[in-house]
């Protein structure tokens, strides 16, 4: 009765989320399970991390099944950001282990951590001076005996 009431009443995805959150925290699970059933964020890039913590709110509220379709549902977004795509991976890896699917949630968290080691390994290596940096009024590298600056070094 009062999480329809406020459902009406509050448009906000937001607020209805907060609202579901105390509702827990009141131990009136049934209540805050009708109202996050009653919004469901849209695929807005905006809403993805809202997504991601009505799917923790559910797991908190016991029910698995839907904060694990939920999460699936967020993975199979192609054009989910990496950081969002992790931290869905990270919420679902806990719901399949109670689930008794370990194998699946270790092969999703080794697979992040796959991603983000080839991440870290593609990167550049910052650009090293090999010999040290040959002044203008330095004697050339070449061995002429003349200086950098009318030998070697002429148009630098």
């Amino acid at each position: 009765p009062l999480a329809a009431r406020f459902a009406r009443t509050a448009p906000d995805t937001r607020h209805q989320f907060l609202w579901a959150a105390a509702l827990l925290r009141m131990s009136r699970r049934d209540e805050a399970l009708a109202v996050m059933a009653s919004y469901r964020p849209a695929n807005r890039p905006e809403l993805i991390r809202h997504r991601i913590r009505t799917a923790r709110l559910l797991t908190d509220a016991g029910d698995d099944d839907d904060a694990g379709k939920e999460l699936r549902a967020l993975l199979e977004l192609r054009w989910l950001s990496r950081s969002a795509r992790e931290e869905a991976v990270r919420a679902l890896a806990p719901i399949l282990r109670r689930s008794g699917r370990d194998a699946e949630a270790t092969s999703m968290l080794d697979e992040l951590a796959a991603k983000r080691m080839a991440r870290l390994l593609r990167r550049p290596l910052p650009a090293r001076r090999i010999a040290p940096k040959v002044g203008r009024n330095d004697p050339c590298p070449c061995g002429s005996g003349r200086k950098s600056k009318k030998c070697c070094g002429v148009g630098r």
